[in-house]
């Protein structure tokens, strides 16, 4: 459900172009994005459906005929059926609101206990938490890589001014050009001429 936005997209195009017809050959197609959240809250529709625009300008369209279309379960304004109201907020809870729910209900209860399925579904579910603990990585990475380019300075400053500290004790330097070279004002490096840290 909303796992890899233009990831996703991309394969079905690859997979389209490369075993169904040659690229304008191709039929209309949809890519459908079930969320539990809502892409633009601000606005909160249930259904918000794009086509491939150029962005130079937008009067111009590709003409692929490719839709994505995302349903959003946290919608609140009035702009789908009855219906499909009650399919999204089956998604949101897991709870039937109608015949239609309640069907797909049994069906889901069903495929839980149906071997190969169970088996796909694992597979697909193992491959996003690779996917997903592959992206944590990367994210951890570049998360210690910037906080110790950070690290290092501020370790840095901080030597500069225990540098500039000495120096004023010293007499090699007043208070007013310490500060100047540190950058910072009189007032905030006396301050820090006073800390025993």
């Amino acid at each position: 459900m909303c796992y890899h936005k233009n990831k996703e997209a991309s394969r079905i195009s690859f997979l389209c172009s490369n075993y169904c017809a040659k690229y304008p050959e191709l039929n209309r197609s949809y890519v459908i994005y079930i969320c539990r959240f809502n892409l633009f809250p601000d606005i909160g529709f249930h259904k918000y459906s794009f086509l491939n625009l150029c962005r130079e300008d937008p009067r111009i369209e590709l003409g692929d005929e490719t839709e994505k279309i995302y349903l959003c379960a946290a919608g609140r304004a009035d702009d789908v059926s009855e219906n499909m109201k009650a399919f999204l907020g089956f998604v949101a809870t897991g709870i039937p609101e109608d015949s239609f729910t309640n069907n797909l209900h049994s069906v889901v209860e069903e495929a839980k206990y149906h071997k190969k399925w169970r088996q796909e579904y694992m597979t697909l579910l193992e491959h996003y938490e690779l996917e997903r603990e592959e992206g944590r990585k990367e994210g951890l990475e570049e998360g210690l890589k910037k906080g110790m380019e950070e690290g290092l300075e501020e370790g840095r400053k901080e030597g500069v001014i225990e540098t500039l500290k000495l120096l004023v004790k010293d007499g090699v330097l007043t208070i007013e050009d310490a500060a100047a070279r540190a950058g910072m004002t009189e007032d905030a490096f006396r301050k820090k001429m006073n800390d025993k840290t």
